[in-house]
C-alpha cells in the first residue's frame, strides 16, 4: 500500500505493468504445487500510472497453468493512463474477493491493432464484489475503440463443468455483485457480463 508506480509510457517505456500477481514458474499441474493459491492480498491506496500494458495484472490466464487467486481486496487505488486496461483480474475462483473505491482514468491508448484489452476493469474467470469504483475514458474515450469496455466480467478460458484441466477441478459458476459504480465516457460498452 501507499506505493507509486510510474511506467513513463509512452515517452520513456514501451512495456510492462504496474502491479502483477503471478509467476509462470509456479505451475498448479506440478504435483508439489497441487492445492496452492496466490491468496490473502490487500492492494490498497496505490497510485499507478503511465504503463504500456495494464496498470494492475492480478492473476493468470486459466490455460497458462499458474496458481489461481483467492481472498484478495483491491481498494482505494488511483490508476491512470495505460496502453491496455486499467485493471485485469483473472482466476479468482474462490474466497472473498472485492474491487472497490478505485478510480481509473484513460485506458486503451495503444492502437497497434493487436490490443484486445482496453478496458477499465476486466474480471475473467472469477468471483468478486465490484462496487464504488469510478471509471473514466475507457478505450481512450473513443466510441470507435471496438473492444473497449468500462467494466467487463466473464468466463474466458476458465474451468467449466466437467473440466479438470491441469488438476484444477471443475468450477460451474462465478458469482458477481456489481453496484454503485460510476462510468463516464465509456467508449463502446459500459458493462458487459457474459461468457466469451
Amino acid at each position: 500500500q501507499y506505493c507509486e508506480g510510474n511506467g513513463g509510457y509512452p515517452t520513456y517505456s514501451n512495456s510492462g505493468a504496474g502491479i502483477v500477481i503471478g509467476d509462470s514458474a509456479l505451475q498448479r499441474s506440478v504435483a508439489a504445487n497441487y492445492g496452492l493459491w496466490w491468496e490473502n492480498y490487500l492492494i490498497t491506496r496505490n497510485y499507478v500510472h503511465g504503463t504500456r500494458n495494464s496498470g494492475m495484472y492480478l492473476g493468470p490466464n486459466f490455460a497458462d497453468g499458474e496458481l489461481p487467486v483467492r481472498n484478495i481486496e483491491v481498494s482505494f487505488n488511483t490508476l491512470d493512463t495505460f496502453g491496455y486496461s486499467g485493471m485485469t483480474c483473472k482466476s479468482w475462483w474462490e474466497g472473498t474477493n472485492s474491487i472497490h473505491d478505485n478510480t481509473i482514468d484513460t485506458t486503451g491508448l495503444l492502437k497497434d491493432g493487436t490490443a484486445i484489452q482496453r478496458d477499465g476493469i476486466s474480471v475473467l474467470s472469477a468471483t468478486c464484489d465490484i462496487y464504488n469504483n469510478k471509471i473514466f475514458n475507457t478505450g481512450d474515450g473513443k466510441a470507435a475503440s471496438p473492444t473497449a469496455q468500462s467494466l467487463k466480467l466473464y468466463v474466458h478460458n476458465g474451468p467449466l463443468t466437467g473440466v479438470t484441466f491441469q488438476g484444477f477441478g471443475p468450477y460451474t459458476t462465478f458469482p458477481y455483485s456489481i453496484y454503485n459504480n460510476l462510468i463516464v465516457n465509456g467508449a463502446k460498452v459500459g458493462i458487459t457480463v457474459g461468457r466469451s
